[in-house]
């Protein structure tokens, strides 16, 4: 009987350890937290952010916040246009764009808008 006992203490024994192992094995497959990804804010979404911290930003009216979200539904570039143009004009755009500060599509899209108006 003796004999048995320790056989059976010793099967009890690894079973143990066998179901700690599994345990830990579990514990670190279904338990681990997702790690947070570092957001990398852009420097106008920092000067928004720092604005918003000093309180720069006012609150509107719900008409005046229609009429914003309406303006700027009117400006959703939705549809891409392929032209061909003139080498020179396309180099006379650019110029004018780089002195205004922007980017020459962006001075072609405003000039499109201002012509359909």
């Amino acid at each position: 009987m003796g004999t048995s006992l320790i056989l059976e203490l010793g099967t009890l024994a690894r079973l143990d350890l066998q179901t700690v192992q599994d345990h830990r094995k579990y514990t670190k497959l279904y338990t681990r937290r997702p790690e947070m990804r570092r957001i990398r804010l852009t420097r106008q979404e920092k000067a928004m952010e720092e604005a918003l911290a000093k309180g720069d930003y006012v609150k509107v009216s719900d008409a005046e916040f229609s009429r914003i979200a309406e303006a700027l539904a009117a400006r959703k570039k939705d549809a891409i246009l392929h032209i061909r143009v003139n080498s020179h004009d396309l180099n006379n755009i650019k110029q004018k764009a780089r002195k205004l500060g922007i980017k020459y599509q962006t001075f072609i899209s405003e000039v499109l808008h201002r012509v359909a108006m």
